[in-house]
């Protein structure tokens, strides 16, 4: 999609694909806690795979940021809640500028089952989002 997040904002030391990354709880190397509590700034690109659980609560941050731009990864499950603040008359919110979808490999980490490793072609679904004017 020809962008690269700068922040990972739901991430470890262990899984973070970005250098800089938001932890859920303090850890050396984290350049920050808890993704909610962080003032996101224009000049960075984040990279937003968050639980399923805080899908919604994700979108709603972003959605209150001026000018900032994520990159999301969600599992493609277009009967949750989630997908329904994705969609607007048939088509993505305007915020949405690209998207894709696709079958990633998953890895066990060791840090506890998931349904991602545990089944066999999920389908996610990425975007980039960028709040502001439409031709930002």
């Amino acid at each position: 999609m020809n962008i690269r997040p700068t922040v990972d904002g739901f991430a470890s030391s262990s899984n973070a694909v970005c250098e800089r990354f938001f932890s859920k709880w303090p850890q050396i190397n984290s350049s920050g806690v808890n993704f909610f509590a962080q003032q996101l700034q224009p000049h960075e690109v984040y990279y937003c795979c968050p639980p399923v659980k805080d899908i919604g609560h994700t979108l709603n941050k972003l959605q209150a940021c001026s000018h900032v731009t994520a990159i999301l990864a969600f599992p493609l499950w277009t009967g949750h809640v989630y997908w329904g603040m994705l969609r607007q008359a048939g088509d993505y919110i305007p915020q949405i500028r690209q998207w894709m979808m696709q079958e990633p490999a998953f890895f066990d980490t060791g840090a506890g089952s998931s349904l991602f490793t545990r089944r066999k072609g999920i389908q996610m679904w990425y975007a980039v989002f960028r709040t502001g004017t439409i031709g930002s």
